[in-house]
């Protein structure tokens, strides 16, 4: 009897255990929903990016090349820094704003900044920098038939590639002259030297200004060629009595490092007090001086070093000055030829 009330009890509480949940169009209802697909959400559209293309010219309008052009919004970033190529134009992708600020340099002209609202989408701006009066341009550097590899007017006051130079040691300095031209300035007296760092050459011109003062005595001297010293060619004008100007071919086999000079040239000595353009030809072993505009030396050397690298000297005694201004060096795929009208007359 007691077997069968608990029957009856669990039957009931099943009843309306069932009672109580959904039924069986909810429960189908349910199951549907669930396996009703999630809408995708709706893609939002890329924002048009900032992008700048930017045309450098001279103040005649004529397209600059090779303008270090820097974004400072990018400042260390790859890419933001740009040269002008050969039509003055520089271009960035994907600026980060709305405001572009711009700073450039080019050899030859003053330096610029210049700050621009941009908008999304492509910007053409363009901007035409000023001619440094006292600057060196790469068109005047080298011929047309010559490739520059070095330039460098000091209007910075720097030397690039000349550490002696740049960091004022031995005696060099930059100094500004009356017409606020900035150049290297040797005031010594004693033998002092600096090589250029880093380049090695093959054929080449080797170009630079030079002025000496009315009190030196002693010469300057400008080596060639140099292939790990002491072998080397070594060309010295000299500014005391004994006035000759030889090109010398050092040697370490020979007695005392030097063999006697290949060439030698008994003259007075340039000028003093005013500039003179020198030119240093090295082609094919073919090693040639040029005094503004006016061949001066040549010797043809039947061992050619064949490449090395270029050496300033100044050998003086104190009281005065030498100075030195727009060193450049140009490639030479054939024969030298003077960029120079001549100012001497023999």
């Amino acid at each position: 009897m007691k077997s069968i009330i608990l029957l009856v009890c669990a039957i009931a509480l099943a009843i309306l255990i069932a009672a109580c949940g959904p039924s069986a169009d909810e429960v189908a209802t349910l199951t549907a929903d669930a396996w009703t697909p999630t809408p995708k959400p709706t893609n939002t559209p890329s924002p048009i990016p900032y992008d700048v293309t930017l045309k450098v010219e001279d103040q005649e309008g004529v397209p600059i090349v090779g303008v270090f052009v820097a974004v400072n919004e990018l400042e260390g970033q790859v890419g933001g820094l740009q040269i002008s190529n050969d039509s003055g134009e520089v271009n960035w992708l994907g600026l980060p704003g709305d405001v572009a600020s711009l700073s450039m340099a080019g050899q030859g002209y003053f330096s610029y900044e210049f700050q621009a609202q941009i908008e999304r989408g492509e910007n053409l701006l363009s901007v035409q920098l000023e001619r440094d009066p006292n600057g060196l341009l790469p068109s005047e550097a080298c011929s047309p038939a010559e490739k520059i590899i070095y330039i460098d007017d000091f209007e910075d006051r720097r030397a690039k590639e000349w550490p002696e130079i740049d960091f004022g040691s031995q005696g060099w300095s930059f100094e500004k002259d009356e017409e606020e031209n900035i150049a290297v300035v040797a005031r010594t007296d004693d033998f002092i030297s600096t090589m250029m760092q880093n380049f090695i050459f093959e054929n080449f011109v080797w170009r630079s200004k030079f002025l000496v003062s009315e009190e030196v005595l002693g010469a300057v001297q400008f080596s060639w060629a140099v292939n790990g010293p002491p072998i080397q060619y070594s060309m010295g004008f000299g500014y005391d009595r004994f006035a000759n100007n030889p090109i010398d071919r050092l040697h370490p086999e020979a007695p005392g490092g030097v063999l006697p000079s290949v060439v030698n040239r008994n003259s007075d000595p340039p000028a003093k007090g005013v500039w003179h353009n020198l030119e240093i030809s090295y082609f094919d072993g073919l090693s040639t001086i040029w005094l503004d505009g006016v061949e001066w030396l040549v010797y043809e050397d039947p061992s050619p070093l064949g490449h090395g690298g270029l050496v300033l000297s100044v050998d003086s005694q104190p009281g005065g000055s030498i100075y030195f201004d727009n060193f450049s060096v140009c490639e030479l795929s054939q024969g030298f030829e003077t960029i120079y009208l001549s100012e001497i007359v023999e």
